[in-house]
């Protein structure tokens, strides 16, 4: 079982604007050879316009239709999506916890439709219910604790319109390895072994945790919220299986 302090949301808040100041586009996009502020601006979010591409695709090969209207970009972090979303609807809206993250999406903003704002609690009450035609994330709720997670994406529904469409990613199972090994086995000796980095490193880097999220779960949640799942895609790397839902709200 994964330890969450009671103040858990401002420790991600201050956990994901360390990583902002440290490497902002290697934290949201971990390529080993782009870390040290190696990521190429145009390069970063040329990435972001072949993800959108991508994934509107699919949707329109699942025989969904979407109103451009509005959208959210859920953990936009620097804005690489929420600007290609831009391109497409008539208003895109990134939020993140960081509010360095979006100092940065605002100072990268190109766009007079898309807006960025922080958002540090879990039921999105920034905006009203039923307020979005699309709402996207990846890469994001995997690094939330499930029980918060959860709660996003509740949230998201429900800010979510008739008939509209979101589309997520969540990591849902760990492949077994010597590191996740451990992690389950000596909890308490990892921590130590963190403890110890920081206190022996003058510049201990901020750590990007990794949870996993129950399919059950979010299905419940899903179907409480009176949407369906029109697909699930499983994808597999090296260490982990996510799945990447498309659900449209009824």
């Amino acid at each position: 079982m994964n330890f969450m302090p009671n103040n858990y949301l401002e420790k991600l808040k201050e956990n994901w604007n360390e990583l902002a100041t440290e490497d902002a586009l290697w934290a949201i996009l971990s390529d080993p050879e782009k870390k040290n502020n190696k990521w190429q601006l145009d390069e970063f979010f040329k990435t972001g316009e072949k993800e959108i591409l991508d994934i509107l695709e699919k949707i329109k090969s699942l025989g969904l239709e979407i109103n451009y209207g509005r959208c959210l970009d859920f953990g936009c972090g620097v804005g690489r999506l929420t600007q290609s979303l831009g391109n497409f609807f008539q208003e895109s809206i990134g939020v993140d916890i960081s509010e360095k993250m979006i100092e940065l999406a605002r100072s990268y903003n190109v766009k007079n439709n898309c807006y960025f704002f922080v958002s540090d609690n879990t039921d999105l009450s920034l905006f009203p219910d039923n307020y979005f035609d699309f709402i996207y994330s990846n890469i994001t709720f995997q690094h939330i604790h499930p029980t918060y997670a959860l709660l996003y994406i509740r949230s998201c529904l429900k800010k979510l319109a008739s008939n509209g469409i979101m589309v997520f990613q969540v990591t849902t199972k760990e492949k077994v390895n010597i590191k996740n090994y451990l992690k389950k086995r000596l909890p308490y000796l990892l921590k130590m072994c963190r403890t110890v980095k920081k206190i022996i490193c003058k510049n201990p880097s901020s750590k990007i945790e990794m949870y996993i999220i129950s399919p059950q779960e979010i299905e419940r949640i899903i179907q409480q919220e009176k949407a369906d799942i029109i697909s699930r895609i499983n994808q597999e790397t090296d260490i982990t299986i996510s799945s990447l839902f498309f659900i449209k709200k009824i």
